[in-house]
C-alpha cells in the first residue's frame, strides 16, 4: 500500500477487494443475475445456523450455484460439501420451508448486489491507482503507465502497469 493512502488511513477489506474482482461489464453482457447465489448462501447460512450451530456458520461451499438446478439442489450438495451429519439432512419440503420464511429478503439481496457491483469498479480503480502511486514513491520507476490490456467482460483485471527504470 503506498503511504499516500496508508497516511489517510485507507483500509480495503476482503470482501471490498473481492468485490473489485468482479467484472460489471460481465454482468452486464451477460446479463447475469449473481443475487441468485447470495439469496442461496443466505439461505443456507440460516439453516445451518439454526440447525448445527456456530461451527459450521463461516464454511465455504466454493461456486456451487452455477451448477445447481434449484434451492433444493444447491442445498443439498452445499450441506454435502460442509459434511455436516448425513442423518439430519433436510427434505425438500424443509428446503421449500426456508424458502418460504426468507423469500421477502430476495428484493433486498438484489438491489444490495446491484450497489456492490456498481461500486466495485471504483476500489478496482483505488487498488490500481494506489499500486502505481506506489510505484512513483518507491523513486525507481521514471515512467509508469496504466494500460488496458484485453477486454473488461473477461476479468475486471484488464489493466496491467507497466513502468520503465531509470
Amino acid at each position: 500500500m503506498s503511504s499516500f493512502l496508508r497516511d489517510r488511513r485507507l483500509s480495503l477489506g476482503r470482501n471490498a477487494r473481492m468485490a473489485a474482482c468482479e467484472s460489471l461489464d460481465r454482468i452486464v453482457s451477460a446479463k447475469n443475475n449473481p443475487s441468485t447465489s447470495f439469496f442461496y448462501r443466505s439461505i443456507l447460512k440460516a439453516i445451518v445456523r439454526d440447525r448445527w450451530g456456530p461451527e459450521y456458520e463461516d464454511v465455504n461451499v466454493g461456486r456451487l450455484a452455477d451448477k445447481t438446478t434449484d434451492l433444493s439442489d444447491y442445498i443439498s450438495r452445499a450441506l454435502l460439501r460442509i459434511k455436516v451429519p448425513t442423518e439430519s439432512l433436510l427434505s425438500e419440503s424443509e428446503i421449500a420451508l426456508y424458502r418460504e420464511r426468507y423469500l421477502h429478503h430476495e428484493a433486498q439481496i438484489k438491489w444490495f448486489c446491484r450497489l456492490r457491483n456498481l461500486v466495485a469498479p471504483a476500489v478496482e480503480s483505488i487498488l490500481l491507482l494506489d499500486r502505481l502511486c506506489y510505484l512513483y514513491e518507491q523513486d525507481v520507476a521514471l515512467r509508469s503507465y496504466l494500460i488496458r490490456v484485453f477486454d473488461p467482460v473477461v476479468s475486471p483485471r484488464c489493466y496491467a502497469i507497466v513502468s520503465f527504470k531509470e
